[in-house]
Parts: C-alpha cells; sequence; structure tokens
C-alpha cells in the first residue's frame, strides 16, 4: 500500500538528523506510522533529530481514508463553531470560529491541550490525527473612583463567565459613598 522513504536501514552517525518520507500508494491512504512500537499517528514525515540510539519506523496503509474525531467545546459565555464533535476524513481541514457572547470577550483558546494566544478563528489543515478545541469566555468590568475616595481594584477587571468579583469602596476621611454606577 506504499513506502517510507528511505528504504530499508540506515547507518547514521550520533547526532545526525534522519527525515523520512511515507508515501502512499496511489488509492491509499496513511492508516499509522508507528516510532519504536509507539504510534505518531498518520504523519508523511517522521523526523528523528537528532539520532542518539537506534530507532524502527513502520507505517500501514488502507484503501480507505480514516477519519478522526475533532472535538469543539465552549464555556456559556460564547461559542465556538461548528459545536460538538465530527468526523473528518484524513488530509481534511476544518475551519473553527470562536465567537463570545454580547459584552463577553475570549479569556483563551486551547487546542489538543495547548494554550493558544487569542483569536477569532482557528483553522486545522491536513487532519491526520484527533483533535480538540476549546475557549473560554469572561466579561471586563471597567472600575473607577471619582475624587473622593478609592475602589479596588481600579481599572479593567476581567470576571469568569457566570463568576463575582468584590469591590472595595472606601472613601477618603470626611467623604462618604454617595452612588455606585452599575450598567
Amino acid at each position: 500500500g506504499g513506502d517510507i522513504y528511505p528504504l530499508g536501514s540506515c547507518q547514521l552517525l550520533e547526532r545526525m538528523t534522519a527525515l523520512y518520507t511515507i508515501q502512499p500508494k496511489p488509492g491509499y491512504f496513511i492508516q499509522d506510522v508507528k516510532v519504536d512500537g509507539t504510534s505518531v499517528g498518520s504523519v508523511p514525515n517522521f523526523t528523528f533529530d537528532p539520532v542518539y540510539t537506534n530507532h524502527t519506523i513502520r507505517a500501514t496503509f488502507a484503501r480507505k481514508a480514516p477519519t478522526y474525531q475533532i472535538t469543539a467545546a465552549a464555556n456559556e459565555g460564547g461559542s465556538v463553531l461548528p459545536a460538538g464533535a465530527g468526523a473528518f476524513t484524513q488530509g481534511g481541514a476544518m475551519a473553527f470560529a470562536i465567537i463570545p457572547k454580547s459584552g463577553m470577550i475570549t479569556k483563551s483558546v486551547t487546542v489538543d491541550g495547548v494554550a493558544l494566544a487569542v483569536r477569532e478563528r482557528f483553522l486545522f489543515s491536513d487532519v491526520r490525527r484527533a483533535h480538540t478545541i476549546t475557549a473560554s469566555f469572561a466579561s471586563k468590568i471597567a472600575a473607577e473612583a471619582g475624587y473622593g475616595g478609592s475602589i479596588s481594584p481600579c481599572g479593567e477587571v476581567t470576571t469568569e463567565y457566570n463568576g463575582s468579583q468584590t469591590f472595595h469602596i472606601v472613601p477618603i476621611h470626611g467623604y462618604t459613598v454617595a452612588n455606585v454606577l452599575v450598567d
């Protein structure tokens, strides 16, 4: 169903880099690649970098394209769309939109357990294994005090969706809290 290049055994000097290409024959797909007996997915390339010991690499091929699950989840402060989970064919691509509800902000985006910079979209391209994407949303509160007192914390404060935030309002000597505006 396919080949690994370079073929056969290779002798390499210690600390060298060895790149292997996994190539299915026409009508076949990469089912799985195992390195030293452990699956690394259906990758089209694998690099041993650097080489310190003997290794094995083995590929299996199939006539039917494998499918992989991509699971999307978010807290109630927004959505990752399309939501839920879906099966995607090997080599396919899927874009996800990260959308906060009105008044909310995106606090974090995590892909396969790795925190990423906050973003509005994420693209999985050349899908060759299962993935997860999660987003967490929060709200921002602007807190400021006029002359005659202070509020703590002060400035822009981020709170978890459905969370709470306590503010301490302290008037200076001779002043009282006249009103607190909340919108």
